[in-house]
């Protein structure tokens, strides 16, 4: 019988009841019931401990994941980044060996018989010239335009015109504002350069651009198709309304790939010289517009002219659209507005009524805010634009990123731009949109008008007539850095005088007829630098020798003059001194004083870098030059450690002044020029230059003594620009660079001039006075009584010991009789 036929028994109990026979089994049921479930809850207890335990170690899996991405996401940076420099490399290495290829070939210099049998009488000649090749792999060359002489024909704008569609136009325009380098212009010189650009065209198989020629133009692509060549090897192809060549319009430069058209094609082109008037027009528009602007308001009229240079420096450009407000009544300011453009409204309240009313109108040309420059300003009524486009000049008396909150373009309060949401983007035309994409370095700069051109103290001494109290304190000033400053117009030495003397008689047309040649000290792209003794005594100079023929070429006749004439008034014991000068058919000779402790660079070069007492010795020789160059009022615009020389007590002296240039108080000057790791923004921009210049190369110097290499450096020269274009604020700096140079080169860069340490009011002492320099021994240095670093022992004047070695010129150029050396 199965299980389900089974009947469960009953029983009567006494009371007649009956009771269910298993009713113990019904007891047993709960307490195994019970049981089990506890036992299911420890068993869930269990799986959510493990449930927990393997999110856990899940999210410590994730955790990790994410950590291997991120270094792989570093690693990939790195990776790149020397990616990056090895093709860097490789095309610096293409370049010298195309450099060596020249110099194998006709390329070198012809030299006097005497130097030729000098050079090949060296023994193992040819194993030390490729260690020299090699060695002088990483040496930094200069790189220069022509000269913007005023002797040079008067540009004429209209002249330069070419007509052209306005489709055409805006298609160059955003052609010109996609290139790295051009987008950065101003609005009016892009469409300056739109204007004056010329139709070329070329055929199947014609070379727009040849490598290794030099290059004058810059080109857009407009129609058809061109590929780029290096070494006959196909790199890329450009397609229409593309730039290419830009590098060709800042300076004389050969061309480093061939561009070759595919079919016919189509380009508009820019001459340099073009392109650099205008550059040079659009500035000197402007600067000699706002100098009338200030100088046009009563209370700047009696300003010195260097005084309001500087203001003009400190100017930046606003622009507001109807209906808002420019300042407001009752508010603090310290800001300075002309009106360069459009009309405003003066409103004031008064008792009489509840609302604001208009009490005056002005427009361009007037002025308001000027009490801002005497003291803290409690605005007595409201400036409103009556137009769109309203553009005002602006002098912010204190940093004007602390005193505002400042709008990204326009400097605007905050409050102000959010009570026109949704007008201001409308409305603002297309020159509002190119300063913005154009105001990059200008954003979020600090003017410091009290740094920069002086607390309104100073400045009232001028605004009442006392001009002569500024000249007074100058020259207190001036006599405080001379009584520390004995090196200042310091008179020849008796030995520079007897050696002057000396040379007086030699032959101004043979100077071989008096000197022999020891060795070569130095090749550059215009000659020579020969180490020469006098014959039959014991005494030394260094010879530069100039090809004339290559001067001429590359119109560098000015550049050449300058040189001459600022060595030959130089008295410092930290420039190199110009004893004669000769000349003859075919070169322009310099007789110079011989610096045998070797260059700066070729030291930098076997160290790796210098310790911080070191590179303070050699920034504190080369900021002693400059404080007696910008004395004098020259430029010196080619710093760098390739033109440090140590002279025998180890002591620097700059020399190369090809690119100097004497300028007057408030003068700028166009010419590009310099090192391209060295170069200045506004070099880059075309935007005019000074002395500030001289102070962004010395930032770049302590950085690379201090690195072993400069802050910015691409893979081309134009790449470079770019780089130093973005600035120095942003860049993370070595550890190898403590905290108080890094402050003394991110003053020395700051992308306003007018910001630069050094170009402030207290002149090149703000230098000299900085931090880095605590305990450094100025008047040791100028006394030549602080021993030097790098002072090296040499065996007599004429050795050479620490200079590499070069391969002897065997040809010789052709001869230059133009005549334009005739104060040699």
């Amino acid at each position: 019988m199965g299980n389900a036929s089974m009947k469960s028994k009953r029983y009567k109990n006494a009371d007649g009841s009956v009771t269910a026979s298993n009713s113990w089994s019904h007891r047993d049921g709960r307490r195994l019931k019970n049981a089990s479930l506890e036992s299911l809850r420890v068993r869930v207890e269990e799986l959510e401990r493990e449930g927990k335990r393997r999110d856990e170690e899940l999210q410590a899996k994730e955790q990790q994941i994410r950590s291997l991405q991120e270094q792989l996401a570093r690693q990939t940076r790195v990776l790149a980044e020397l990616s990056e420099e090895l093709q860097t490399k490789c095309i610096q290495l293409s370049k010298l060996q195309d450099v060596m290829k020249s110099q194998g070939g006709a390329g070198t210099a012809s030299r006097p018989t005497s130097v030729r049998k000098a050079g090949k009488s060296s023994p193992n000649l040819s194993v030390r010239i490729k260690e020299t090749l090699n060695r002088r792999k990483g040496a930094k060359a200069g790189v220069s335009a022509e000269p913007t002489s005023s002797s040079l024909p008067k540009f004429c704008f209209e002249k330069a015109r070419v007509a052209k569609d306005v489709s055409v136009k805006k298609l160059l325009t955003d052609a010109l504002n996609k290139n790295q380098y051009l987008r950065r212009l101003e609005l009016q010189q892009i469409k300056d350069i739109v204007e004056c650009m010329y139709e070329r065209t070329y055929q199947r198989g014609e070379y727009v651009v040849k490598q290794g020629e030099p290059g004058n133009h810059l080109f857009v692509l407009a129609d058809g198709t061109l590929d780029v060549f290096q070494h006959n090897k196909l790199l890329t192809s450009i397609t229409v309304w593309t730039t290419f060549g830009e590098l060709a319009i800042l300076y004389n430069c050969t061309r480093t790939a061939s561009v070759r058209a595919v079919n016919d094609v189509r380009t508009w082109a820019l001459d340099r010289e073009v392109f650099q008037n205008i550059m040079r027009r659009t500035a000197e528009m402007r600067h000699e517009q706002y100098r009338n602007f200030l100088r046009s308001v009563s209370l700047l009229a009696n300003l010195p002219e260097d005084k309001l240079s500087k203001m003009v420096d400190c100017l930046e450009v606003e622009y507001y659209d109807k209906g808002e407000f420019i300042i407001r009544e009752g508010e603090e300011g310290s800001t300075f507005y002309i009106i360069a453009q459009g009309k405003v409204k003066v409103t004031q309240t008064t008792e009489a009524h509840t609302f604001p009313q208009v009490i005056n109108t002005l427009q361009k040309g007037d002025y308001f805010g000027e009490k801002a420059l005497v003291s803290d300003d409690v605005r007595s009524a409201s400036i409103l634009a009556e137009e769109n486009g309203v553009e005002c000049l602006v002098i912010d008396r204190e940093q004007a990123t602390v005193a505002r909150k400042n709008s990204p373009l326009t400097g605007r309060n905050l409050e102000q731009d959010q009570a026109h949401v949704g007008k201001g983007e409308e409305r603002r035309g297309e020159e509002r949109r190119g300063e913005e994409r154009r105001g990059e370095e200008r954003r979020g700069e600090n003017r410091t008008f009290d740094q920069t051109v002086g607390t309104f103290s100073e400045l009232q001494k001028h605004l009442q007539g006392y001009v002569a109290t500024l000249d007074r304190d100058d020259r207190k000033r001036h006599a405080r850095k001379k009584s520390v400053s004995r090196h200042q117009s310091q008179p020849l030495s008796s030995d520079a005088i007897c050696l002057k003397e000396m040379v007086s008689t030699f032959s101004a047309s043979r100077p071989f007829d008096h000197l022999e040649v020891v060795a070569t000290l130095g090749v550059g792209g215009f000659g020579r630098v020969e180490l020469v003794k006098m014959q039959d005594k014991d005494v030394a100079f260094a010879l530069k020798i100039i090809k004339k023929k290559h001067v001429v070429d590359n119109r560098q006749e000015e550049h050449i003059h300058s040189e001459r004439k600022i060595l030959a008034e130089a008295r410092s014991p930290f420039i190199v001194k110009l004893y004669r000068t000769f000349k003859d058919n075919k070169y322009v000779y310099m007789l110079l004083e011989a610096c045998l402790g070797g260059e700066v660079w070729s030291l930098l070069r076997d160290r790796g870098n210098f310790e911080e007492p070191t590179a303070k010795f050699c920034v504190g020789c080369v900021t002693e030059a400059f404080d007696y160059l910008h004395r004098k009022g020259i430029l010196y615009r080619d710093l760098k450690p390739e033109n440090l020389l140590l002279d025998a007590e180890g002591y620097i002296k700059l020399v190369d002044f090809g690119f100097a240039k004497k300028i007057r108080c408030g003068q700028k000057t166009w010419t590009f020029c310099g090192t391209p790791e060295y170069v200045a923004p506004e070099i880059i921009l075309n935007k005019g230059h000074n002395f500030s210049v001289d102070f962004w190369s010395l930032g770049i110097l302590v950085f690379e003594l201090l690195t072993g290499s400069p802050p910015f450096s691409g893979s081309d020269q134009m790449m470079t620009y770019t780089f130093i274009l973005k600035g120095i604020e942003k860049m993370d700096f070595p550890k190898k660079i403590t905290k108080r140079p890094e402050d003394l080169i991110r003053k020395l860069c700051r992308q306003n001039p007018a910001e630069r340490l050094g170009n402030l009011k207290n002149g090149i002492t703000d230098i000299k006075k900085h931090r880095w320099f605590n305990g450094f021994s100025w008047e040791g240095l100028k006394a030549k009584t602080l021993p030097s670093p790098l002072k090296r022992a040499l065996t007599g004047p004429t050795d050479h010991s620490y200079f590499d070695s070069y391969p002897p010129d065997e040809d010789s150029p052709p001869d230059e009789l133009s005549g334009w050396d005739v104060d040699f």
